[in-house]
């Protein structure tokens, strides 16, 4: 079985969602509407709160397997939660995804400063990327997931 997932931060950047998941999906853009997306204090990624009259654009990827959502469960940890969303793709479609949002009790780690793909990709890639590829390696060894079966 299979799934939506709607990304609207790091991993909305396909090397990176392949670097976690050792997978590529098809994806499109799309939109959620009444959240914000703000940097977290001190990072350099970003997460999602409920925010009326908002929207966070992302990208929709499909075909998501159970063991790419482990591995992501995993990788977007205790800070975020796993939950349903109904998003806007570009060609009008509303569609329900799974989303890693912000909960509640962590919201005060938000801050009000906006994330920039573009700041992100030019500063930041790079050393992320090595850090996913070493998650991914060791998270699968842990698991015994089977690279190959992919």
């Amino acid at each position: 079985m299979t799934t939506s997932l709607f990304s609207y931060g790091t991993l909305e950047i396909p090397e990176v969602i392949s670097a976690v998941t050792g997978r590529t999906f098809d994806s499109t853009t799309a939109v959620l509407p009444d959240h914000a997306r703000f940097l977290l204090h001190g990072e350099t990624y970003p997460g999602v709160v409920h925010s009326y009259r908002s929207e966070v654009a992302g990208v929709l990827y499909s075909g998501v397997d159970s063991d790419s959502l482990a591995l992501l469960d995993l990788f977007e940890g205790e800070f975020y939660r796993r939950q349903t969303v109904h998003v806007t793709t570009r060609s009008r479609r509303r569609v329900a995804a799974e989303a890693y949002l912000v909960p509640p009790e962590y919201e005060v780690l938000l801050s009000q400063q906006p994330w920039e793909r573009e700041h992100f990709v030019a500063q930041h890639l790079s050393g992320f990327l090595a850090y996913c590829r070493t998650f991914h390696g060791d998270q699968t060894r842990r698991l015994s997931m089977d690279p190959a079966a992919r």
